[in-house]
């Protein structure tokens, strides 16, 4: 019998960190039910080896011989798959071609997702205030992969085949909280018999409010600037100093006072032109498919408050204590 390889492709800020914690919680449940959580490529809680192996072209025969002595259905995820080329893809398709290759993507709607996305991108080091990010995917959203999904779909079903490609409803999945469980029901196996009671214990990666996320930007900004590399060690510094910062977070809190924008987003051309697109190639795709008109409130810092010169000092001092304990 021809075993099967679930391709669990994320895209990020689609609930793959909690995906892959219940799949690692569960590796012996899993096991009794015919389905392998392998180490192989493992890294971290997800296979982010296999993205930089495909990248070198490097899956090798032996490899191969580990993935076919696991169980009957093989789950490898990483949330990096989905930076992958045609030719990437292409290579993947190949090297798997003994496996029945099928591909699990959760879909979130474009706009909700953008803000989740640049937050991200700033606990990363990145230092881009969110105009700027969302701007370069906005000025072209047909040619965006972040807001225009169907180009990323579009790519795994022309290699493996539209039939093979699993859609999870992100946002529908997360209002009724069955995201977990169904992605466990499209591998075939019951998902109320998942335990997921130790989610919220390690991994986590929570959404951080509009003035962290602002003061870490400029953090970042500063080490950059310090010729420090680009990473995610200044958030995991300031956050764990984050207590000792409460003096000047209050200032800092203050001076962005009338500094906040807010909007409400999910429900704008491009999420109505992207939903319309999904429906007409890949309804039959989505699993718990239901139209959305919800819209979230994200709020945002302006720049303006760095025109006190209080702004500068304080931040240069939180900068050089982090530095210190970098």
């Amino acid at each position: 019998m021809t075993k099967t390889v679930y391709l669990h492709v994320g895209p990020h800020k689609t609930g793959t960190t909690m995906i892959q914690k219940a799949c690692l919680d569960n590796r012996d449940v899993l096991g009794e039910h015919g389905i392998s959580y392998p180490s192989l490529y493992f890294s971290a809680i997800g296979h982010h080896e296999l993205v930089n192996t495909v990248r070198r072209r490097a899956i090798s025969d032996e490899h191969l011989d580990v993935l076919a002595e696991e169980h009957d259905k093989v789950v490898l995820s990483s949330e990096n798959f989905i930076h992958f080329t045609a030719q990437d893809w292409s290579y993947l398709n190949e090297r798997l071609s003994q496996f029945d290759v099928r591909v699990i993507y959760a879909w979130r709607r474009s706009s909700l997702k953008m803000y989740s996305m640049w937050q991200e991108s700033i606990k990363h080091g990145g230092t881009i205030p969110f105009h700027a990010f969302y701007y370069k995917d906005l000025i072209r959203p047909g040619a965006s992969r972040s807001l225009m999904q169907t180009l990323n779909i579009d790519a795994m079903a022309f290699v493996f085949g539209k039939e093979r490609v699993h859609i999870l409803d992100f946002d529908a999945l997360s209002e009724s909280q069955t995201l977990v469980s169904t992605f466990f029901d499209v591998l075939g196996i019951d998902g109320s018999i998942i335990d997921t009671s130790t989610q919220g214990q390690g991994f986590k990666n929570e959404a951080l409010d509009p003035v962290t996320i602002e003061v870490l930007r400029f953090l970042n900004t500063l080490s950059e600037k310090a010729g420090h590399p680009k990473g995610a060690k200044t958030r995991e510094v300031f956050l764990s100093m984050k207590a000792s910062f409460a003096d000047e977070l209050e200032q800092v809190t203050q001076l962005m006072t009338g500094c906040v924008e807010s909007w409400d987003v999910g429900d704008y051309f491009v999420d109505k032109a992207t939903e319309s697109a999904f429906k007409n190639r890949f309804l039959a795709n989505i699993i718990s498919y239901k139209p959305k008109n919800r819209t979230k409130n994200i709020q945002v810092i302006n720049q303006d408050w760095l025109l006190n010169d209080r702004a500068y000092s304080l931040i240069s001092n939180m900068h050089r204590q982090v530095i210190a304990h970098c």
